[in-house]
């Protein structure tokens, strides 16, 4: 049996892989379609990618190419036990069971079909899709910033009161094309990644394409008005920089790294509006984290540190069984409260132990840390041969793996999507994690084929070659 060629593996594959971009495109435009396309279906399209994904499962499996490792039956152990407990649980219904679910279990398979179908050019035309995309969303985000709430551009979902969030001087939290603002933030941490990632690995690009992204890049970070956004493009950063490290021409890199991002921030600081921003975010910045150093350890470092270990406080008032998986999401609000908010915990770890109680709740936290450590470590390895785009990827998807908030849909696209394309940047170029295993299964094959059979002799109870 001949190896697949190239082209005949891009056809035998190409609609799984137009399915794949299809809901990386969703994650972008969902936001859109709920608050200004479709408003009316606003609350159905939440799960507009669900039937993408199980679209995705079911090629995958008509081809051949399902993920059938540990992670994955982990994961189905998982929610067989989540949907029994939630099931018998007197606070829960049957469809916040389902709806939990889908949260904590439907996508996660997704994340090792990607690499099987995938292979590193598609991650770089990924991502050249996300820098061009970058331009136009950082001028809604300045439009959005400079309209008043009642204003078409800043709707909400099912135009709900409550939902646009202030930042500072009492500007809104722009979303772009997005839902909320959270989905605006990881989506331009992602563009960091990726812009980074060209810049280190010395691609063709226009130079002055590279400074309108950085542009536009610097220019989105303040006009959010987020914390979140500048401190995960600060991780992405400091990612990028250790990985420099790892690359044969360092100081050819460092200097062409620096060039291009002084040509953006001298740039930047030129444009009119710019000061709005900074200033709005300035304010934003020192109302919520303070000034000084305690400030910042209460509000920043403590609190981070909390979403580790504030779970734990919840063990024993969980039991065993827990109060039924999805009860934490804001969609178990609304059909038992009528209303918005968190009913167990805002804290991604409190709320799985909450939902799942001490026994799965800890299996499932224990699969997300198995997750981001094989995640890291493949990352890891292929850093050490000179590719440093997994590595960079991961640093910006790696703390959305690890405790993210999977609950807002566009966190768990990003987490899911974002786990898939480290690995598929692992791949070779032109060549999936599919077409790998194969050619290294015949090449085997064609190995043990032309072994000469050595016939052990018996002597004195033991082997002879």
């Amino acid at each position: 049996m001949a190896l697949s060629t190239p082209f005949s593996f891009s056809r035998r594959y190409a609609i799984l892989r137009c399915a794949i971009w299809l809901y990386c495109i969703l994650i972008i435009i969902e936001g859109a379609l709920r608050k200004w396309i479709f408003p009316s279906l606003s609350n159905p399209l939440l799960i507009i990618r669900d039937p993408v994904v199980l679209c995705i499962y079911g090629l995958s499996l008509s081809k051949g190419c399902f993920p059938k490792n540990g992670f994955v039956l982990g994961v189905l152990a998982l929610a067989l036990f989540s949907f029994l407990f939630g099931i018998l649980s007197e606070h829960s219904s049957i469809w916040i069971t389902l709806y939990g679910l889908r949260v904590n279990y439907l996508h996660l398979p997704l994340m090792f079909v990607v690499p099987a179908v995938m292979t590193r050019s598609d991650v770089e035309a990924l991502g050249k899709l996300f820098l061009w995309i970058c331009l136009p969303m950082t001028i809604l985000e300045v439009l959005q910033f400079y309209a008043p709430p009642e204003h078409w551009l800043n709707a909400n979902p099912s135009k709900a009161e409550g939902l646009t969030l202030t930042g500072g001087l009492g500007r809104l939290r722009s979303s772009g094309t997005f839902s909320f603002t959270q989905g605006l933030g990881a989506y331009f941490v992602f563009v960091t990644a990726f812009f980074l990632s060209v810049l280190i690995e010395q691609k063709k690009a226009s130079k002055v394409f590279l400074i309108a992204v950085g542009v536009s890049l610097l220019v989105a970070i303040p006009f959010s008005v987020s914390r979140s956004l500048a401190l995960g493009c600060g991780i992405v950063l400091l990612g990028a920089t250790f990985s420099m490290y790892f690359k044969k021409s360092t100081s050819q890199v460092v200097f062409r790294t620096l060039c291009i991002l002084t040509v953006v921030v001298c740039a930047a600081a030129y444009l009119p509006f710019f000061d709005d921003g900074v200033a709005s975010f300035g304010d934003r910045w020192v109302s919520a984290t303070g000034t000084t150093r305690d400030d910042f350890q209460v509000s920043i470092i403590d609190r981070f540190t909390e979403g580790f270990t504030q779970a734990y406080q919840f063990i024993n008032y969980a039991g065993l069984t827990g109060i039924g998986v999805g009860m934490g999401t804001n969609v178990a609000t609304k059909l038992l409260n009528n209303q918005l908010g968190f009913l167990l915990a805002e804290n991604e770890w409190s709320r799985i132990i909450l939902e799942l109680g001490s026994i799965v709740g800890l299996a499932f936290i224990g699969l997300r840390i198995g997750l981001f450590y094989f995640l890291l470590k493949q990352a890891y390895i292929q850093l050490r041969l000179g590719n440093v785009l997994p590595f960079i990827l991961l640093s910006a998807c790696g703390l959305l793996i690890l405790n993210g908030q999977w609950a807002p849909p566009t966190n768990l696209g990003f987490a899911t999507l974002g786990g898939g394309l480290v690995l598929a940047a692992c791949n070779p170029w032109h060549e999936t994690a599919l077409q790998k295993a194969k050619r290294r299964y015949y090449a085997l094959r064609v190995l043990n084929a032309h072994e000469p059979r050595q016939t052990p002799l018996r002597a004195k109870g033991s082997y002879t070659l």
